[in-house]
C-alpha cells in the first residue's frame, strides 16, 4: 500500500480514542521501519521510553533524529544483538533506519532537548551528546572481549505529564534478616536483588520481608516495584540496621545499590536491616536555557540536589545535554536544586554557567544569565600579561573547566561565558617579557577584564644558578601546583609573582646534541611578605643505594638486587633518569673484582653480598656538556618514622619519603572518616617494598608491601598514592568485598577533595612544614 495514501486514510478516520490512534501511528512506524514487535509486547499504549541494548567491543555511535536512526561503527568488531525497545536491528545490513524509532513516542512530549540517558549496564563509557539535529550516543568498550550495553532514554515532558496519585505510590521496602558469619553483599538493580556470599560461612536463616530466602539455591530475588531509572529514586535510598554487631552499609552506584554485611568477629550474629527506596513523585517541567547561540550544543547540564550527604548522591543521576537552541528540559520534583554547566566550546571558548540554589515548586524557566567576557591578566605594577592558562572551578568540591594556550601560539586569549551575578574561583597563569605570574582568586563577571591582586598580596621570587652548575645552552624551571604547572625558560633572568605559598619546583638543563638533564621536584615555601631567591643547580655528586627485594618474576620467593646510581645537587634535587636524555651507562660490580652472583640468588649468594656498601660498587659513565665517570658504594636503606607509619628507603630520597609517608598519614585519617571510627593513636603501619607489580596488605596486621616503583614515582604532595588505601584497609580486617572497594573509593575521593581544597586556598601550607623533614635513622 502506498504510505502517503495510507496516511491520508488514517487522517480521514474519526477515532474517538486518542490513545488508540497514537498506538496505530506507532505500529505504522514500526511496520515502515521493517521490524515486527516481539511476542508478548504491550499492544495498548505507545512506548514512553526508548531502551537500547547492544553487544559492543570497540567504539560505536548511535545518532537519533526525528527523521531516522543511524548507527556509525568506529573501531573494533561490529556490534551484535542490537535492539531498540525489543525490536532487533542489524546495523551492518541496514545502518540507517527510516522512520526514526522516535516515531513510536508521543511527539508532543518527546522533545529531544528533554532527553535523559541512563546506563543500566556496560563496563565501558556511554556518553550522550548533540549536534544540530540529532542525539548522539557514543559507546566506548576497550577491554578484551565484548560486553552487553543497555541504556534508556526518558523524556522530561512525559515524566512531568505523568502524575502519580499519592495513594498509589508504591515505594520499595525490603526487610532482610539473616545470620551472618563473614562478609556478604546484596546487589539490587532493575527488577532483582542478588545475594553474593564472599567470605567465611554462608548466611543462614535468611528472610526477605518475612519470607524465607534460600540464597544458596536461589540467589536472585524478584523486586517489586522494579528499580527503573526515572521511576525509583535510588539516590534517596536509606538503610537502617536494627540488629547486628558488625558493619552494614549501603552504597549507591549509578542505577545500582549494594548492601554490605561485614561480621568480622568470631562466630555469627543475627542481622536485620530495612532498605527503603522512594518512588519519584510528581515532577515539574523546568526549562533551562542560555542565549549563547550554538556554544551550548551538546554541553552537559549538571543538576545538584539539596540537602545531600555525598558528592555521588547530590548530582542528579542521568545525562542531559543542551540542544542547538541553548535549551535543556528537565523534570524535577519539588525541592532545592542548583544548575551548572562546565564546557569547552571550541578551542577558545570556555563556558561556566551556574545558578544559586533554587526552590523548584512549579513549572518554571531558569535563565542561566549567560554573558560573554574576555579575560585579561594584570600583573604587578599594573602590567598587562599574556594569558597562558586559565581554569574556572566547579561549584562542587572537585572539578574545573580549563584552557591552555597552544605552544608558541600567538592566538588571542580565550572567551569566557559566565553567569551574571555569580562569583567564580579561577586560576590564571601568564607572562610579560621575563616576568611570570600565577594567581588564584574569586572573581565576578565584572572583574574578568582586569584580573589582578592588590599590590600587597603578590609574593615574589627570583632564580639563581649556583656556581658549579653544568654549563648548558638552555635551562628552565617547572613550577608544579595542585591544579597545573608553569614552565619558565632561562629563569635566571626571570621573576615569578603569585599568591600561592607552597608549590613544587623542578628544573632542567639542555646541552648540545639534544641531550637534556631533568631534575626531580622538591617542595618549597614562599615567605608571606619578603621575596625569595631560589638557588638552583650547583656541583653534582653521585648518590647510590642498593637493597635485596623480592621479585616473583624470577620465581616465587625469589629476590634480586634493586640498585641505582644517580646525581644530586647541593639542594638534593635528584637527576630524573627516566625523563632525561643523556648518554647514561650505569654498572654494578663486586669491589673484589669477582663476578656478581647470577639470578636467582642462592642463600650462599646472599651471604656473599653481605653488607652491600662494603661489597658492591656502583659506577656510571654519562655525558652532559662533557663525558664524565663517577662511582659510589651503594648506601643501605634507612628507617624514616612518622606518627602512624614508617618505611626503609634511600636516605637521599628524602622528598620521596616525605611525600609518600604524608600521603599514608592523610589516607589513614581518611579511612577513619570513611569508617566513622577514630584512628587509634597506637595504630602503626610499616610500608615494605618489593619489585612485584602488585601489592599486599596483611589482614589484621600493621604492614603493607607495595611496588617500589610507586615510591620512586611519588614526588607530588597532593595526589593519591596508588593502591595504598586498599592495602591498609586489609590491616583493619577487610577482605576483598565490595565494602573494601567502597571505602577505598571514598578515601580516594577525600584525597581529591584535599587537593581541590588546596587549589581553592592559595595560602595553604602543609601541616608542620616549619619543622624539619623526618630524619632518617639507622
Amino acid at each position: 500500500m502506498n504510505p502517503a495514501l495510507f496516511h491520508h486514510s488514517l487522517a480521514s478516520l474519526r477515532v474517538s480514542d486518542a490513545r488508540l490512534f497514537a498506538w496505530l501511528v506507532s505500529v505504522l512506524a514500526w511496520l515502515l521501519w521493517g521490524l515486527v514487535p516481539p511476542a508478548g509486547a504491550q499492544d495498548s499504549l505507545p512506548a514512553e521510553r526508548l531502551t537500547i541494548v547492544a553487544v559492543i567491543h570497540g567504539v560505536d555511535e548511535l545518532r537519533l533524529s526525528r527523521q531516522n536512526a543511524q548507527w556509525i561503527h568506529k573501531t573494533g568488531p561490529p556490534p551484535t544483538e542490537v535492539e531498540i525497545n525489543g525490536r532487533k536491528w542489524n546495523p551492518q545490513q541496514r545502518p540507517i533506519l527510516t522512520p526514526s524509532p522516535l516515531e513510536g513516542l508521543d511527539r508532543k512530549d518527546a522533545d529531544l532537548s528533554g532527553v535523559v540517558l541512563h546506563t543500566i549496564r556496560g563496563r565501558g563509557s556511554v556518553q550522550l551528546g548533540r549536534d544540530c539535529e540529532s542525539l548522539v550516543i557514543r559507546f566506548e568498550d576497550h577491554p578484551a572481549g565484548a560486553d552487553t550495553y543497555e541504556v534508556t532514554l526518558d523524556f522530561a515532558g512525559m515524566l512531568a505529564r505523568n502524575k502519580t496519585p499519592a495513594a498509589s505510590r508504591d515505594d520499595l521496602e525490603l526487610r532482610l534478616k539473616a545470620r551472618i558469619d563473614g562478609m556478604d553483599e546484596v546487589w539490587l538493580s532493575r527488577n532483582e536483588a542478588r545475594w553474593i556470599h564472599k567470605e567465611r560461612s554462608p548466611p543462614a536463616e535468611v528472610t526477605a520481608n518475612g519470607r524465607p530466602w534460600d540464597t544458596a539455591k536461589s540467589p536472585v530475588l524478584a523486586l517489586q516495584p522494579a528499580l527503573m531509572p526515572e521511576a525509583m529514586d535510588l539516590q534517596r535510598a536509606t538503610l537502617s540496621k536494627t540488629a547486628g554487631r558488625g558493619i552494614v552499609s549501603l552504597d549507591y552506584r549509578p542505577e545500582r545499590l549494594c548492601i554490605d554485611f561485614e561480621d568480622l568477629a568470631s562466630g555469627a550474629d543475627e542481622y536485620e536491616v530495612l532498605l527503603k527506596v522512594p518512588r519519584f513523585g510528581d515532577r515539574h517541567l523546568v526549562r533551562v536555557h542560555a542565549d549563547v547561540g550554538g556554544a551550548l550544543t551538546g554541553a552537559a547540564l549538571r543538576i545538584y540536589r539539596f540537602p545531600a550527604e555525598s558528592e555521588a548522591r547530590d548530582l542528579l543521576a542521568g545525562q542531559r545535554v543542551f540542544d542547538a537552541r541553548g535549551q535543556c528540559l528537565v523534570a524535577l520534583e519539588s525541592g532545592q536544586y542548583q544548575f551548572e554547566v562546565l564546557h569547552q566550546a571550541g578551542a577558545r571558548t570556555l563556558v561556566a554557567l551556574k545558578t544559586d540554589i533554587l526552590n523548584i515548586k512549579a513549572p518554571m524557566t531558569v535563565d542561566l544569565k549567560a554573558r560573554q567576557a574576555e579575560p585579561r591578566l594584570i600583573g604587578p605594577g599594573n602590567r598587562l600579561m599574556v594569558l597562558d592558562d586559565l581554569a574556572v572551578r566547579s561549584v562542587r568540591r572537585q572539578g574545573a573547566v580549563s584552557w591552555t594556550a597552544a605552544p608558541n601560539s600567538k592566538a588571542a586569549s580565550p572567551v569566557l561565558i559566565l553567569s551574571e551575578g555569580q562569583s567564580y574561583m579561577i586560576h590564571v597563569f601568564g607572562h610579560a617579557g621575563s616576568d611570570y605570574a600565577a594567581l588564584w582568586k574569586s572573581v565576578t563577571l565584572r572583574e574578568i577584564p582586569a584580573i589582578t591582586l592588590d599590590p600587597g598580596q603578590w609574593l615574589a621570587c627570583s632564580f639563581r644558578w649556583q656556581e658549579g652548575t653544568p654549563h648548558s645552552i638552555r635551562n628552565g624551571v617547572v613550577l608544579q601546583f595542585p591544579d597545573g604547572h608553569l614552565d619558565i625558560s632561562q629563569p635566571e633572568a626571570s621573576r615569578f609573582f603569585t599568591n600561592r605559598r607552597f608549590f613544587n619546583l623542578a628544573y632542567w638543563l639542555a646541552f648540545s646534541g639534544k641531550r637534556k638533564a631533568v631534575f626531580q621536584p622538591r617542595g618549597y615555601l614562599l615567605p608571606p611578605a619578603a621575596g625569595r631567591e631560589f638557588v638552583l643547580g650547583g656541583p653534582l655528586h653521585p648518590l647510590a643505594s642498593a637493597a635485596l627485594m623480592q621479585d616473583e618474576h624470577l620465581g616465587r620467593g625469589s629476590r634480586r638486587i634493586w640498585w641505582e646510581i644517580t646525581l644530586g645537587d647541593p639542594q638534593n634535587h635528584l637527576l630524573d633518569k627516566a625523563s632525561s636524555k643523556l648518554e647514561w651507562t650505569p654498572t654494578l660490580s663486586m669491589q673484589d673484582g669477582t663476578s656478581l652472583p647470577s639470578l636467582p640468588f642462592t642463600p650462599e649468594d646472599v651471604r656473599r653480598l653481605g653488607n652491600m656498601k662494603d661489597t658492591l660498587m656502583a659506577r656510571v659513565t654519562y655525558r652532559m656538556e662533557t663525558k664524565c665517570s663517577v662511582s659510589a658504594p651503594p648506601e643501605p636503606f634507612v628507617v624514616s618514622r612518622f606518627p602512624h607509619c614508617s618505611t626503609k628507603a634511600p636516605s637521599y630520597r628524602d622528598w620521596n619519603t616525605r611525600t609518600y609517608l604524608n600521603k599514608v598519614e592523610r589516607e589513614l585519617e581518611a579511612i577513619a572518616s570513611a569508617r566513622q571510627i577514630p584512628l587509634s593513636p597506637k595504630h602503626r603501619v610499616e610500608i615494605k617494598w618489593w619489585l612485584n607489580t602488585g601489592a599486599v596488605g596483611s589482614v589484621g596486621q600493621g604492614s603493607v608491601t607495595m611496588p617500589f616503583s610507586t615510591y620512586l614515582h611519588c614526588q607530588d604532595w597532593f595526589h593519591h598514592a596508588w593502591g595504598i588505601a586498599h592495602e591498609m584497609l586489609h590491616n583493619f580486617r577487610y577482605g576483598h568485598t565490595h565494602e573494601i572497594v567502597r571505602l577505598d573509593r571514598d578515601v580516594q575521593e577525600r584525597m581529591e577533595q584535599f587537593r581541590w581544597s588546596a587549589v581553592d586556598h592559595p595560602e595553604f601550607v602543609p601541616e608542620g612544614w616549619a619543622e624539619m623533614p623526618a630524619q632518617p635513622s639507622r
